[in-house]
């Protein structure tokens, strides 16, 4: 097995019930995360339209203004009681940063957002402090390979 990587690889943008993921865009860091295996647990629909797969989570864009066209991130169902999103990078990275963006105006909605490495917990959002223009970067600094991010409260009562 090849050594460790240090990489910054995610951005993440917050839709409705649950987050997705984007690749960081600094030098000398690469995204590790485009490309990869990922899973959600449902995807939002109305009318004709749907929300993206969950690689509209990892595909660059940085927007935090939910779109279908071009897809920016993910939307689980509204009744989605325990709405998740993964992705799993292929190997073992040593991951600096990772970069979450929430939806514009909707921040309160990443209460109760638990991110993890490696069924470890790297950050656990109790309150919105932190976020600056809808970002929000979490160091990490260890090794892993599955990103997962989860919440484990009812939304309607964070708005």
């Amino acid at each position: 097995m090849a050594a460790p990587v240090c990489m910054e690889i995610f951005k993440l943008c917050v839709v409705t019930a649950i987050l997705l993921m984007g690749v960081a865009e600094k030098p000398n860091m690469q995204n590790v995360a485009q490309n990869k295996t990922c899973g959600m647990s449902s995807r939002y629909k109305a009318d004709q339209e749907s929300s993206g797969s969950c690689s509209d989570a990892i595909n660059g864009n940085t927007d935090t203004i939910f779109s279908v066209h071009p897809p920016n991130c993910i939307h689980t169902e509204e009744d989605d009681r325990s709405p998740f999103w993964w992705v799993d990078l292929g190997q073992r990275f040593t991951i600096n940063t990772i970069t979450i963006y929430g939806r514009q105006d909707l921040i309160a909605r990443m209460k109760c957002v638990n991110v993890s490495l490696d069924g470890n917990l790297v950050q656990r959002f109790t309150d919105t402090s932190g976020w600056t223009n809808n970002k929000y970067d979490i160091t990490v600094g260890r090794a892993g390979q599955l990103v997962n991010i989860t919440r484990d409260c009812e939304i309607m009562a964070l708005l």
